[in-house]
């Protein structure tokens, strides 16, 4: 049978969760950054967009994850 959790074990469960979900997203930041520096061609930035994207929708409230991610559309037009 399925325990209970107090308010306190849920607030820390919470945080935990949160704390992965930031880690991750800087995980996906850092795979973007990556990218982004090796990108000779237009798939090249689009992957990096990928990332950022992938980070954004983990942590929607960091603008440095948009303003990487609207580089990499400034530079697919470039290539177009």
């Amino acid at each position: 049978m399925a325990q209970m959790l107090t308010k306190k074990e849920q607030k820390l469960l919470a945080r935990k969760e949160r704390k992965e979900q930031i880690q991750r997203s800087n995980e996906l930041f850092k795979k973007g950054l990556t990218a982004y520096k090796n990108a000779k061609t237009k798939a090249g930035y689009t992957e990096a967009a990928e990332f950022y994207t992938l980070a954004i929708s983990l942590r929607n409230n960091n603008a440095r994850y948009f303003f990487a991610r609207a580089n990499c559309f400034r530079m697919m037009v470039r290539f177009s």
